[in-house]
């Protein structure tokens, strides 16, 4: 038996855990139909979106890790987890392009298969039909590298906040001055925070977090609408994204109306990975063809998902009967790094 008071923290920790699960879920759900609905603008939920994201990979990573790190079992994981599952992904994304008539043998998708779309993303659009998207999954990677660094420099000190809120208000102007089309910027700001969060072991005040939940859309509203200001806009969104990140983290009422959404947090890369190529309208309402894309696009998410999980344990079996890996709980829950 658990004391009474780790006990409370570890109900407390899979009440957090919970709540990012869903939220995730929420996140990437928001992604696919701002992707989808191209004729409504949807840019600042999925902004908002990819900065949670970027936030509970880092928020978690730092929670189970900390700042001291064995960067081969660190990776190691990695690649059982992500990298199998992802090649295996443009494998199948690859046929299906082929299968459409789509080009595939350009030396950009090398890149791609590399993990390395986004620094093309930085040049152009892809001469492959692989790719789309896939920044983001570029960015986990830089952030998987530099993670060690990162966690022993954002470690709380005076400097450390000086350096924070530095870099912050670089980001933000690289935001404001060099627009790549897709939000690079504050994602890569949301895994920076996020890390800081974690490590440290950041607690607000609910209060203050859900005045600023209130706080940064009416004044967002007011400056654009009131007095046709829009230079704030980002860094009162960003204001608003890291506000809920953070009220994430601290414990409170699970979120259990939506835990059905839990299901498909295993899946989250398939979706991410393939939710473009699966469009389909067969209607020709708009509505109802993105129910019957979003049903496929989960089928076929889960049949990878399903797919992949069996060739990981086929390719890492022996090793595991040698030496079992143990999975961490948070990282159970959260399966957010």
């Amino acid at each position: 038996m658990l004391p009474a008071t780790q006990k409370a923290a570890y109900i407390m920790d899979k009440t957090v855990s919970l709540n990012f699960s869903v939220a995730k879920v929420v996140a990437i759900l928001v992604v696919v139909a701002s992707h989808f609905f191209r004729g409504i603008d949807l840019w600042i939920l999925a902004t908002i979106a990819l900065f949670l994201f970027g936030f509970s990979s880092s928020f978690f990573t730092a929670r189970i890790y900390g700042s001291q790190v064995d960067i081969r079992a660190f990776w190691k994981k990695k690649l059982q987890r992500l990298g199998v599952r992802y090649w295996l992904i443009l494998a199948v994304l690859g046929v299906l392009a082929m299968a459409q008539g789509r080009d595939i043998f350009h030396w950009h998708t090398l890149v791609h298969i590399a993990g390395l779309s986004g620094i093309l993303n930085l040049y152009g659009p892809s001469e492959s039909a692989l790719g789309r998207g896939l920044w983001f999954f570029t960015l986990l990677l830089f952030f998987y590298v530099l993670y060690p660094l990162l966690a022993k420099t954002l470690r709380a000190s005076h400097r450390t906040t000086v350096a924070l809120v530095l870099t912050t208000l670089v980001l933000l102007l690289l935001n404001e001055w060099v627009r790549l089309g897709f939000s690079l910027w504050l994602t890569m700001l949301g895994f920076v925070l996020g890390i800081y969060a974690g490590v440290n072991h950041l607690r607000l005040r609910p209060r203050v977090l859900d005045a600023l939940l209130l706080a940064a859309p009416l004044l967002l509203v007011v400056c654009k609408l009131g007095f046709g200001f829009n230079k704030l806009n980002m860094p009162l969104l960003g204001l608003f994204a890291l506000a809920l990140s953070l009220r994430l983290t601290i414990p409170g009422k699970p979120l259990t109306l939506l835990r059905p959404l839990v299901a498909l947090e295993a899946c989250l890369l398939e979706i991410y990975l393939i939710h473009s190529y699966l469009f389909v309208h067969p209607t020709g309402h708009t509505l109802i063809d993105f129910g019957f894309s979003l049903a496929v696009i989960v089928a076929a998410a889960l049949l990878l998902n399903h797919a992949g999980n069996r060739l990981v344990a086929w390719i890492f079996a022996p090793r595991a009967v040698r030496a079992p890996v143990v999975q961490e709980d948070d990282e159970t829950l959260a399966n957010a790094s």
